[in-house]
């Protein structure tokens, strides 16, 4: 035909569409390669020579392999505030973002322990021995080391059982018993009459004395005290201008004493609470 101009295609010059998009896409990959991370590529192809091409996703990246294994790029530590977040994101050996939770561990704070306080003499001018705590029925017992003064003399009186021992034996109780408070009160029919109440103690100090309660030598009190000193104890007939009231009676006990430098115990005479009576006495 006359005007009409064949045009001839060369047959190798097609290309199939899809092998067009896969290029597309490897461009689109070694654009974001580029943009973002230089140490990441797509699915490497594969190697048997087959041309099966696989439309990958550009989110489907790994880390380029070497022979030392990991990244080329050197991990960077976590960010301090990322430390304290609860959840942040880091990434694998693979280069994959992974969440990472945070090891949140709430402790309650520990109370301060109290200071450990000396023990005072009480209005009476004693300082009493605590027995220790945690002690079972068939376990010996033992005092509270903290019931005792700071400037005991624990070195003296070791010193004086050493030279003197057989001196002593005799003289001290060498184990201690504990007997529960007991409450004494009247018969019904003395219902008016005083109560009181029974200890059984050992001293430490009294009236500025101290006294040898250590290191199995020890030396027990009993002694009782007014559950209502000057309380009216009975309403019978009394003089005029006079009433009967409860009143605290003391008595005198012998008790081994010792100094820092003594080189023997001294024996004293202490006095102390012994019971209580109801005493005629005159008002005012």
């Amino acid at each position: 035909m006359a005007g009409v101009q064949q045009l001839h295609a060369n047959p190798q010059s097609f290309v199939p569409l899809a092998r067009l998009r896969a290029i597309r896409d490897d461009d689109e990959n070694r654009n974001i390669e580029s943009i973002f991370r230089k140490d990441f590529k797509t699915s490497p192809a594969p190697k048997d020579g087959r041309n099966e091409e696989v439309e990958p996703s550009p989110t489907e990246l790994v880390a380029r392999a070497y022979p030392g294994g990991g990244s080329a790029r050197p991990r960077q530590p976590v960010d301090k505030n990322e430390k304290n977040a609860m959840v942040y994101v880091v990434r694998d050996a693979e280069g994959k973002l992974v969440p990472k939770f945070a090891d949140v561990r709430y402790t309650t704070p520990r109370p301060t322990p109290p200071a450990k306080e000396e023990p005072t003499a009480g209005s009476d001018g004693m300082i009493l021995l605590k027995i220790a705590d945690e002690q079972n029925e068939n376990q010996e017992l033992e005092f509270d080391e903290a019931s005792y003064p700071a400037n005991y003399p624990r070195e003296a009186i070791e010193r004086i059982l050493r030279n003197h021992q057989p001196r002593y034996e005799d003289v001290f109780d060498r184990t201690i018993q504990r007997e529960p408070l007991a409450t004494r009160v009247d018969s019904e029919g003395d219902k008016y009459l005083c109560n009181s109440i029974l200890h059984t103690e050992y001293p430490a100090v009294v009236e500025n004395y101290t006294i040898v309660n250590y290191n199995r030598f020890y030396q027990r009190i009993t002694y009782e005290t007014c559950s209502h000193v000057n309380s009216i104890c009975s309403n019978s007939f009394t003089a005029d201008g006079y009433q009967l009231v409860c009143q605290q009676t003391y008595r005198y006990h012998k008790l081994f004493t010792v100094q820092p430098n003594a080189e023997k115990f001294t024996q004293v005479e202490l006095k102390f609470p012994s019971c209580c009576k109801c005493a005629h006495v005159k008002l005012g």
